[in-house]
């Protein structure tokens, strides 16, 4: 899937690898954390949700 957009808020997700240039995006928040690689350290101090970010 390209693209995934939720009914209840304006959030639109795009797959990174999907875009020419992903670097003129910048992340608002991370979701499914739960998921993520124990080696993964996300301390960037954006939101963290272990799942969907709420509605």
């Amino acid at each position: 899937t390209l693209f995934s957009r939720r009914d209840s808020r304006n959030i639109l997700g795009v797959t990174s690898g999907s875009l020419d240039d992903p670097s003129l995006f910048k992340p608002d928040m991370h979701f499914w954390t739960a998921s993520k690689q124990p080696w993964l350290m996300l301390d960037d101090g954006l939101p963290q949700y272990e799942g969907a970010p709420p509605a």
